[in-house]
C-alpha cells in the first residue's frame, strides 16, 4: 500500500475501490516466494483471476485462469470507456475520478480473443472509447488492433505528452489533472 501510495501516486480509496490486495506467492522469474502486489479480476462478485506483481517487475497470473479486462465492471452500461495497457495505468485514471476504465488482461499484444466475450454486453453501446495504451511500439501495436476491432470512427487515442510513457507515469508527474487533461 505504501509503495502504491508513495511511488505511483495511487490513493488508498483507489487501493480499495479496486479491491488490490498483498499476498506472498511463488515467483517463478526469481524462484522464491516474494512479497506480491495482487490486481484482482473479478466480474460481478466473482474472481476470475488475479495477477500477481512482486518488486521489481516480476509477474505471473493464476495458470488456467480466464483471462479478462481488469475492472471489467467499471464499463458496463456507460457511454464512454478508456482502455488502458496496465492495472496501475488504470488504477491512475480511477485517481483522476474515472471509474469507467480497464485494462487489457495480458500487457501489450495482438492477441485479443479475451475481448470476444464481451464486445456486446460492454462495448457495442460505447459512444466513445478512449486508447490510452503505452507511447512504445507495443503500445503501438495493440492500440492499432483496437482501432480495428473496436471501430476508428469512435475510438480516441490519449497522448500523454512529452517524457511521459503511459497514465500512471503522467499521473506521478504531473498530477490526476493532467491525465484528466490528456483525455
Amino acid at each position: 500500500e505504501r509503495w502504491l501510495g508513495e511511488t505511483r501516486c495511487i490513493p488508498q480509496s483507489v487501493i480499495a475501490a479496486l479491491r488490490i490486495t498483498e499476498q506472498e506467492e511463488f515467483m517463478p522469474q526469481s524462484g522464491k516466494k516474494e512479497r506480491c502486489i495482487c490486481f484482482n479480476y473479478f466480474e460481478g462478485e466473482q474472481l476470475i483471476n488475479t495477477k500477481f506483481r512482486a518488486l521489481p517487475k516480476l509477474f505471473k497470473m493464476v495458470q488456467g485462469a480466464e483471462l479478462i479486462p481488469y475492472n471489467i465492471d467499471g464499463i458496463k452500461g456507460t457511454p464512454e470507456c478508456i482502455i488502458t495497457e496496465g492495472e496501475l495505468d488504470a488504477a491512475a485514471f480511477v485517481t483522476a475520478g474515472r471509474t469507467d476504465v480497464i485494462s487489457v488482461p495480458g500487457g501489450a499484444n495482438r492477441n485479443l480473443k479475451w475481448m470476444d466475450r464481451f464486445v456486446d454486453s460492454h462495448f457495442e453501446d460505447k459512444r466513445v472509447i478512449y486508447i490510452a495504451g503505452d507511447a512504445d511500439p507495443k503500445g503501438e501495436e495493440l492500440k492499432q488492433e483496437l482501432l480495428r476491432r473496436l471501430g476508428r470512427e469512435r475510438c480516441r487515442v490519449v497522448s500523454y505528452g512529452e517524457g511521459c510513457k503511459d497514465a500512471n507515469e503522467l499521473l506521478v508527474k504531473a498530477g490526476p489533472e493532467a491525465l484528466s487533461q490528456a483525455l
